[in-house]
């Protein structure tokens, strides 16, 4: 398994300003229609979390990879 985090942050000055909610929204909508979101071809088989958290007062956005490749062996490149 090759397992692979990022955290961002959610308001880089551009606009709109996202709140926490508004991240939360955006992510029911994923999950509520995930192929727009992922490409379902290949043999990868893997799971994707997001956890929304806070910084420093400012929501910020961890994404979590954890994906099973045959024939790669779990922390390859």
């Amino acid at each position: 398994m090759i397992e692979v985090s990022k955290t961002l942050q959610v308001n880089d000055g551009s606009l709109p300003t996202l709140s926490g909610d508004d991240v939360w929204a955006g992510l029911v909508e994923k999950a509520a229609n995930p192929l727009s979101y992922v490409r379902t071809h290949g043999t990868a088989r893997g799971a994707i979390a997001n956890e929304i958290a806070e910084e420093a007062g400012e929501p910020v956005l961890t994404f979590r990879f954890r994906i099973d490749v045959d024939g790669v062996e779990a922390g390859s490149p």
